[in-house]
């Protein structure tokens, strides 16, 4: 998911839930608490119900960290270039490793 695609077409309820599903610490994982909404919105995550954390991420989609990967077993949320790592295929991950000595996301 990136920024273009949440203006264009914003997260739907659906969406939201089964990122949660696969979060490992729900609605944390998900809300960016640095944008300066978030902070505006003076929201105590542990105050709200995750309907309507849901509900605000919904209307304040840039309020989500961005990238969220997700397939069927697995999701990151937020860059972590380690566990990208798991999204890409393992002869891809095994060249970049005995080309490089090391992987490389930026191809």
């Amino acid at each position: 998911m990136s920024i273009e695609r949440l203006l264009k077409n914003p997260i739907e309820i659906h969406e939201t839930k089964k990122i949660l599903f696969f979060a490992e610490n729900g609605v944390d994982d998900l809300i960016n608490s640095w944008t300066k909404k978030f902070q505006v919105l003076e929201i105590d995550e542990n105050e709200c119900s995750t309907d309507y954390l849901i509900a605000i991420l919904i209307k304040n989609p840039l309020m989500i960290k961005l990238p969220v990967i997700i397939d069927e077993k697995k999701i990151v949320i937020g860059f972590n270039e380690r566990e990208i790592r798991w999204f890409l295929s393992k002869e891809y991950r095994r060249k970049q490793l005995l080309d490089n000595g090391s992987y490389c996301l930026e191809e």
